[in-house]
């Protein structure tokens, strides 16, 4: 909740914005002309502009930040451009911004304390870890992408006060669907792998099953398997919008978002991102009830999905099946005995060093030790454990896991606390709105049962999210 609006400190506000304008147009006049490439202009003039904006209209640098993050901007300039990171600068023009608003309100926003704590008491933990840690190196740099994006996920609580604030969000992330995806799909479509897409559209020739290997798309991540478990997160999202919006336009931007992030997670092959997705649409149904005309429409897109699916997909997905039933021994499934050999070995270190266990990022660093006792895995590099919770089992112990597991617990109970509110208030598009993201993160959990957690600026982000939630409830009550 925000305080009373300061008259003198709004004039003071308007001065200084007359004043950043005049500055930012005089530093463009000498920026641009030495910018070398079209490309370069634009991002600076864009860049200063967004600037300006974001200090006198916070929640535009919230959606900002939703998609720097989730298309993974900052770091495509730093890898494909040599350009210096755009997070870093980016975090503190918020931090500004934030700091003008409560000057502009004298007063500070409610609700962030809970979210504030959990992140301190998970950085106590992956910052001990430092004590201990074999490859020192290695955990300094995570510890270090530890605190930005605990960061991030107090400034989502802090900026998302309001219920139009957390819809304007949750569009940032459709957004971020339609770019990617439609990247992806017309990627895979016409065969252009080598074409990186500026960054957006990677693509790499794996494994698909023994004997087999293809393309397998990545979007700015770069791995298949993670870039599906984004993807998961997009889908109810789009589902919800396509059905509940007013609006013609955004029903179809919505569709097309639907659409192309399923397709995109086909293209991927990746195993877990299709049992996520599975988990997802399940839990759509479960929660909505279709109506016929859903039941038509989800029916409508299974039948596209099949219809652009390729066939390694289907032999890819079949091990599954065949692995669960018995029909095919592990050993003889190249990618599923590796990650075998990972789950086993990420166990063994937990049971080892059950307090603390190896040190934030470690695993990768004992991998080889541990492996050459199960001897299931010939491969000789280090390897991750695949498993996100064993990850933290093995690196954090189970210090880590008690911390992590508060983190799900108050992330879900703000959830389901803001849900009912706005049943509560009447608001049932707005509880539908939260039930669907609920609904992804549940899918990014279940893809995260078969992958480390590599991006773990993806998890801190739907953290903050989440835990912004009841806060946005009580302020929409309290109107």
């Amino acid at each position: 909740m925000i305080l009373k609006q300061n008259p003198a400190g709004s004039r003071w506000l308007s001065s200084l914005f007359v004043l950043l304008t005049i500055g930012t147009g005089i530093a463009l006049g000498f920026l641009i002309p030495l910018a070398d490439g079209a490309l370069k202009a634009v991002v600076i003039t864009v860049g200063a502009v967004g600037a300006i904006l974001t200090l006198f209209r916070v929640d535009i640098g919230l959606y900002a930040l939703i998609l720097m993050a989730y298309l993974r901007i900052s770091d495509i300039a730093i890898d494909y451009y040599s350009a210096p990171s755009l997070f870093r600068p980016f975090i503190a023009l918020l931090v500004a911004a934030i700091l003008i608003q409560w000057m502009r309100a004298r007063g500070i926003q409610k609700g962030w304390g809970q979210a504030a704590l959990l992140v301190l008491a998970y950085g106590l933990v992956v910052f001990t870890s430092l004590l201990y840690a074999v490859d020192y190196t290695t955990a300094s740099s995570a510890a270090s992408d530890f605190a930005k994006n605990g960061v991030i996920t107090v400034l989502l609580v802090i900026l998302i006060q309001q219920r139009s604030t957390f819809r304007g969000a949750m569009w940032a992330i459709v957004a971020a669907g339609i770019f990617t995806g439609t990247i992806s799909v017309f990627q895979y479509l016409t065969k252009t792998f080598t074409n990186p897409y500026w960054g957006f559209g990677q693509a790499e020739i794996q494994n698909i099953v023994t004997g087999m290997d293809d393309f397998r798309i990545s979007g700015p991540i770069g791995d298949p398997n993670f870039y599906a478990q984004i993807l998961v997160v997009i889908v109810p999202l789009a589902f919800h919008f396509m059905m509940s919006e007013k609006k013609l336009v955004l029903r179809a931007l919505a569709a097309w978002c639907l659409a192309v992030c399923c397709l995109s997670i086909v293209f991927t092959f990746s195993r877990g991102g299709a049992i996520a997705l599975g988990v997802v649409l399940i839990c759509l149904v479960v929660y909505r009830r279709p109506k016929p005309v859903e039941v038509f429409l989800i029916a409508l897109l299974i039948i596209g999905i099949f219809t652009f699916m390729p066939d390694q997909y289907n032999t890819r997905l079949n091990t599954i099946a065949q692995i669960a039933t018995g029909q095919t021994d592990v050993r003889e499934e190249v990618s599923i005995r590796g990650r075998m050999s990972e789950l086993l070995v990420a166990w063994q270190m937990f049971m080892e060093h059950p307090i603390l266990g190896v040190g934030v990022s470690n695993y990768p660093e004992h991998y080889q030790s541990y492996s050459r006792q199960i001897g299931l895995d010939p491969r000789t590099e280090n390897r991750e454990p695949h498993n996100l919770f064993l990850e933290v089992a093995a690196e954090t112990g189970i210090v880590g896991l008690v911390v992590f597991f508060m983190v799900l617990y108050f992330s879900f109970r703000g959830i389901y606390q803001a849900w009912h509110g706005f049943n509560r208030s009447g608001l049932k598009e707005y509880a539908g709105l939260v039930a669907v993201f609920g609904i992804g993160m549940v899918g990014y959990i279940t893809a995260g049962l078969f992958i480390h957690g590599a991006y773990p600026r993806y998890f801190w982000l739907l953290v903050g999210l989440a835990l912004a939630l009841p806060q946005v409830a009580r302020n929409t009550r309290s109107n």
